[in-house]
């Protein structure tokens, strides 16, 4: 770097003074020294002088080129050791990188394992749930049951005392031939009573469809004994009864009881919500006996929703919300009952009312494939659709064609009427009255 600088210096000088020559008159030179003083005549103290300065700045550049040096010595191992410093740093980021992304691992099994045992406690809680319940419906049955016995014994006293007085004013033999009949309806009813008090049976069960327990409505009579509680069939045989869950016996005198949400005299056989408690993907027995708690999610079950529209004709309603609304629309129709399981509760409905709020979503007449009326009930192990898959399978139980128009069982739900758009459904609820009170 210094003699490139006294190189640079060194050639500005003689182009300095080359221009600086002056014009000399003589047109010939005879010798070295006058050419020389015709050509450079006062170049000497120039020179002497532009030596001089050179000479500094020569001493200046070599001045600045040994402390840049001196500087460079002195900083260069630092910025060595800096480079080595980011190199360390750079590998243990590294090796951190590596360990956080271990732990990240570790973490996110440790969370799916913790997810699986919520799981395994929330089902755990809801089996403890229900058992808890059932207890407690059983304490109330026991009570019931102790009730109607307590009931059927104020019978017997009654008959005891009518038969002691019919003893006392006995005059002929009709007389005692009523006091034989007295004695035999004692009779059959004490042994009633005993079978009741041995066998534990209570009169107003509980559903397999729910843990609640209905309220008895149920008229006890002395005329006979073998036939004491007379169930309504529906609940438009109850006469002013509230909002609410009963018992009812549909089908013949012998039927078993079940116990049935009542509206109004409108029996309630579905109740559904979007994003509800209750899974309505269930098998062919669960909807056969029915599932869910009669005070909100619920499928009645379908023998007992067959049994209910054999005994008589039904009419049906449909109500529901749009999601994300409160207002509830009807579609009513004039005739509904389903058939028996071995033609697997093949849906029979007619009769849109045209004073429906909501279009006519069971008789889908524009396509084909989308008609509910005369299908079969399908679930997800029972198919028995008219499509070449599975409609139910990811749905729910419903009378499916090939697949569905509406459908408000399944976790979708939905009401897709003839001619009209697709509702997505929020809330559901399908209710029987009989046509012939």
């Amino acid at each position: 770097m210094y003699s490139t600088v006294q190189h640079i210096i060194s050639a500005a000088v003689l182009i300095l003074v080359y221009f600086e020559v002056p014009v000399c008159g003589q047109s010939t030179v005879d010798s070295n020294d006058a050419l020389g003083t015709c050509l450079f005549p006062s170049s000497q103290p120039n020179l002497d002088k532009l030596s001089d300065e050179v000479s500094i700045l020569a001493t200046k550049v070599d001045l600045v080129q040994r402390t840049i040096n001196e500087e460079i010595s002195e900083k260069l191992p630092k910025v060595c050791n800096i480079s080595d410093v980011i190199r360390g740093l750079r590998g243990a980021i590294e090796r951190q990188t590596g360990d956080l992304n271990r732990v990240n691992t570790q973490v996110t099994n440790l969370l799916g394992v913790i997810r699986g045992q919520q799981s395994v406690i929330s089902q755990q809680n809801a089996a403890l749930t229900d058992v808890t319940t059932q207890l407690g419906n059983l304490t109330i049955t026991l009570q019931e049951q102790q009730t109607i016995m307590a009931r059927e014994r104020e019978d017997v006293a009654t008959l005891h005392a009518s038969v002691e007085h019919l003893t006392n004013v006995s005059q002929g033999g009709a007389e005692k031939q009523d006091v034989r009949s007295l004695e035999e309806k004692i009779d059959n009813l004490t042994k009633l009573i005993q079978d009741l008090i041995s066998e534990r049976k209570p009169y107003t069960t509980v559903s397999s469809a729910t843990n609640e327990t209905a309220t008895p409505v149920v008229k006890t009579t002395t005329s006979t004994i073998t036939q004491h509680i007379n169930y309504p069939s529906d609940c438009g045989e109850i006469s002013g009864a509230p909002t609410g869950v009963y018992t009812i016996r549909a089908g013949t005198n012998t039927s078993r009881p079940f116990n049935v949400t009542c509206e109004l005299g409108w029996t309630v056989i579905q109740a559904h919500t979007y994003q509800g408690n209750v899974d309505f993907n269930k098998s062919w027995e669960e909807y056969k006996n029915g599932f869910g708690n009669l005070t909100s999610e619920f499928w009645l079950g379908n023998e007992k929703i067959y049994r209910l529209t054999s005994q008589s004709q039904y009419k049906l309603r449909v109500e529901f919300t749009k999601r994300g609304q409160v207002g509830w629309y009807r579609v009513l129709y004039d005739h509904f009952f389903i058939e028996d399981e071995s033609d697997n509760y093949r849906l029979n409905v007619s009769g849109y009312d045209s004073t429906s709020t909501a279009g006519n979503g069971l008789q889908y007449d524009t396509f084909p494939g989308r008609h509910h009326n005369g299908q079969q009930f399908s679930t997800y192990d029972r198919d028995n659709d008219q499509a070449p898959g599975h409609c139910a399978i990811t749905r729910a139980g419903w009378w499916y064609d090939n697949c569905v128009s509406s459908d408000l069982n399944r976790a979708n739900m939905h009401w897709h009427a003839d001619g009209h758009p697709v509702i997505l459904l929020g809330q559901t609820r399908m209710m029987l009255i009989r046509k012939y009170p």
